[in-house]
């Protein structure tokens, strides 16, 4: 006889096992993964018909919660799988009726008010960008984990921007991915540029809903940007053209200088990489599946010529009293 799958969320509060005082009320746990520079979130619906969720159990903004989402049998009889969502902070809780609920929103306690937040000026000559990173990993606690070759600068300024906020910027323009989770800070080219690892196979019949996007707009044909040369001594412009985007492109006009040709050449690429990864994209929903976070890659089959390989950009995985289900945000990697 074959196992019945089934799926359990397991929850803690302050640390404190809650899942089986919670579950009388649990309505639905939606746990959401980011690929770059955004914080995962959690949302929890609870019934209040007896006005404890809104009355002596109100939970305290600032407070902890960590949840895991529990597969039983998912790989067969007795082969178990667990999706780690993560540790949050609860920043918002709201009540509404008729009838009576209240809802719980966090999001990952990675991200701290400090590393969000805390503005710092600061000048950094002669580094690079994993040495950046590596600074404010520490900084914050965090573990760096580096994927692809450094990005060099004579000098790179942070005037009264959070510690995050300037590293994402950095990331997007050297077309970098950047994420935090289990206590690391992970940079990833490949993530960017190609997706993760392949995962899976997602056929269009095993659809709940799926909604793909072809399109043009906001996709750019080429990328000017401006260098100075030592030897010339004046300020001279270079063009890269992506050879993968419609030839009815626009062209994109970056306002900043580069320090040389060879800079110029791939902040223009990494650019247009950026912009136009967005190409095919689109949104689909699943039966729950704990493999498919979002950073990962999955093949799309029988959706005629919008089958292709696609890196998911988000994931939401909700579990609730009509059972579990995934969402995803993807994009068609770009061959």
């Amino acid at each position: 006889m074959e196992a019945v799958r089934r799926v359990r969320p397991r929850i803690k509060y302050l640390k404190k096992d809650i899942t089986a005082d919670l579950a009388p009320y649990l309505l639905s746990l939606t746990y959401t993964d980011y690929a770059h520079g955004k914080a995962d979130d959690l949302e929890i619906r609870l019934a209040d018909r007896e006005g404890l969720w809104s009355g002596p159990w109100y939970p305290g903004k600032g407070d902890r919660i960590e949840v895991e989402l529990f597969c039983e049998n998912w790989l067969g009889s007795g082969r178990h799988v667990t999706l780690r969502c993560g540790v949050f902070e609860i920043d918002e809780i709201e009540a509404s009726g008729p009838p009576s609920e209240v809802v719980v929103r966090a999001h990952s306690a990675l991200v701290t008010k400090d590393l969000r937040s805390t503005k710092r000026t600061r000048a950094w000559e002669n580094t690079s960008l994993r040495a950046i990173a590596s600074e404010i990993a520490g900084h914050h606690g965090l573990q760096l984990i580096w994927d692809g070759p450094d990005v060099p600068y004579r000098r790179v300024d942070q005037t009264e921007e959070p510690d995050l906020a300037f590293l994402k910027r950095l990331c997007e323009a050297a077309d970098r991915y950047l994420k935090l989770a289990h206590e690391k800070l992970i940079i990833s080219e490949e993530t960017a540029k190609v997706g993760g690892p392949l995962v899976g196979t997602i056929m269009k019949e095993g659809c709940k809903r799926f909604r793909l996007r072809d399109k043009t707009h906001r996709i750019f044909r080429a990328c000017k940007v401006y260098y100075f040369d030592p030897e010339r001594k004046e300020l001279l412009e270079h063009v890269e053209e992506d050879p993968k985007a419609p030839a009815s492109g626009e062209t994109l006009v970056l306002n900043e200088r580069c320090e040389s040709l060879s800079q110029a050449i791939k902040r223009a690429r990494a650019e247009l990489s950026r912009r136009n990864r967005f190409e095919t994209e689109g949104e689909l929903v699943v039966p729950g599946d704990p493999s498919l976070v979002a950073g990962v890659s999955v093949e799309l089959k029988d959706f005629g010529r919008l089958s292709g390989r696609y890196a998911v950009e988000e994931s939401r995985h909700t579990y609730s009293r009509a059972g579990y289900e995934t969402s995803l945000r993807l994009r068609r990697v770009r061959e």
